[in-house]
C-alpha cells in the first residue's frame, strides 16, 4: 500500500523519542516501510517544515546539527521523495479540494499526484479533505497492514 507521510508524523518519529507519545507509533510505521510492507512517500516540502520546527524548538547553536542528524535518519528509510508540483499540476489538483490550512495544500496535492492510498498524519486539518484522499493516523495504518 502506498502512503504519504505528513510532517506531523515525521517530526515525532525523528525528534520525539523522549518527549512525544506519538514517537512509538510513527517509528513502527517507518519500520513497516523499511520491511517492505508499505511504500512510503514524503515531499521536499517536509524538509522545509522539519528545519522550521527545529529552528523553533532547539537552541540556535544546535539547529544545523539536529537537522543533519534528522535527515540522515530519515533518509536511511526507503522513502520515495516527491518534488514540488509544477504550476499546472498544482492548479489541476488544487481544484479538487478545499482545506483551511494553506500550509497543507502541497501535501494534499502531492498525495493526489502520487496516487497514494492514504495520507498519514496527526494534523486534524486533513479531515477536511477525507472525501478526496484517505486520512489516517499511524496506528490506524498499522492495523490495516
Amino acid at each position: 500500500m502506498k502512503i504519504y507521510l505528513d510532517t506531523s508524523v515525521i517530526i515525532p518519529m525523528l525528534l520525539g523519542e523522549n518527549t512525544d507519545s506519538r514517537h512509538r507509533d510513527s517509528k513502527r510505521l517507518l519500520e513497516k516501510i523499511a520491511n517492505g510492507k508499505l511504500k512510503g512517500y514524503i515531499s521536499l516540502y517536509s524538509f522545509s517544515e522539519l528545519i522550521n520546527y527545529i529552528e523553533e524548538h532547539f537552541d540556535e547553536n544546535l539547529t544545523h546539527e539536529v537537522f543533519r542528524e534528522s535527515m540522515v535518519e530519515l533518509l536511511s528509510y526507503p522513502l520515495n521523495i516527491l518534488k514540488y508540483p509544477d504550476r499546472n499540476e498544482l492548479s489541476f489538483f488544487r481544484r479538487k479540494f478545499t482545506i483551511s490550512d494553506s500550509s497543507d495544500v502541497l501535501h494534499v496535492v502531492l498525495d493526489l499526484k502520487s496516487e497514494c492510498k492514504v495520507i498519514v498524519t496527526y494534523d486534524t486539518h486533513f479531515q477536511e479533505v477525507k472525501d478526496v484522499i484517505g486520512v489516517n493516523m499511524p496506528e490506524e495504518v498499522k492495523r490495516k497492514v
